[in-house]
């Protein structure tokens, strides 16, 4: 049986991920400025994503020690969602291509490439918007077992 401490940790390693997989996120959206519109609903997905971990991270604390089905329950999901985030990051990873972080002109044509190669891309920002949903949905349950 899970205890509220490990629950804890659990949830803090999950948020410490999401919030990194969040922000590739939004570093690969930034790149694909000219495509508002085709990214509007995934980057509301994941704006929900962001603000689902923060409210987790501020209250997982509070779990009561009594509450055992509480606890093991809110543990199934956030195992779950840490899968999810993981799958994401994966994905993120693989439209972001490597080496997301360089400088100056090299940086403008890397831009203009993922602009380029965005219809190509279509079907896995389509995969991105339905693991963004999974993981919002399974920290939605988890924020309901916690009563919040």
């Amino acid at each position: 049986m899970a205890d509220p401490l490990s629950i804890s940790g659990l949830a803090a390693g999950l948020v410490s991920l999401g919030l990194q997989v969040s922000g590739g996120i939004t570093q690969y959206f930034d790149a694909l400025e000219c495509r508002d519109q085709d990214l509007s609903s995934a980057r509301q997905l994941n704006d929900a994503l962001q603000k689902t971990l923060r409210v987790i991270e501020t209250h997982v604390a509070q779990l009561k020690s009594g509450h055992h089905a509480a606890t093991a329950a809110v543990q199934t999901c956030l195992d779950s969602c840490k899968t999810d985030l993981q799958a994401l990051q994966r994905l993120v990873a693989e439209l972001a291509g490597p080496d997301q972080v360089v400088a100056g002109r090299v940086s403008k044509i890397k831009s203009r490439s993922q602009k380029l190669l965005y219809p190509f891309s279509r079907p896995k920002l389509q995969q991105l918007e339905a693991k963004l949903r999974n993981a919002n949905a399974t920290l939605q349950l988890a924020m309901q077992t916690l009563e919040l």
